[in-house]
């Protein structure tokens, strides 16, 4: 999660997104919520995120 340059909240990917790359949730401060009958998430699609650490300058 960051703050875009209008002071909304934005994710963007860490990297690889397969099944097998922990790298990429490591690297991550929050995670997507997806309900079980949604396949992904678009972009720009507004979604629920639970945030494992907060960036300082969303502060």
């Amino acid at each position: 999660m960051y703050v875009d340059d209008t002071g909304g909240y934005r994710a963007k990917l860490t990297g690889n997104q397969s099944s097998g790359a922990l790298s990429s949730m490591a690297m991550a401060n929050g995670l997507a919520i997806c309900p079980d009958d949604i396949g992904m998430i678009d972009v720009d699609e507004i979604a629920k995120v639970e945030m494992i650490d907060w960036p300082d300058d969303i502060f």
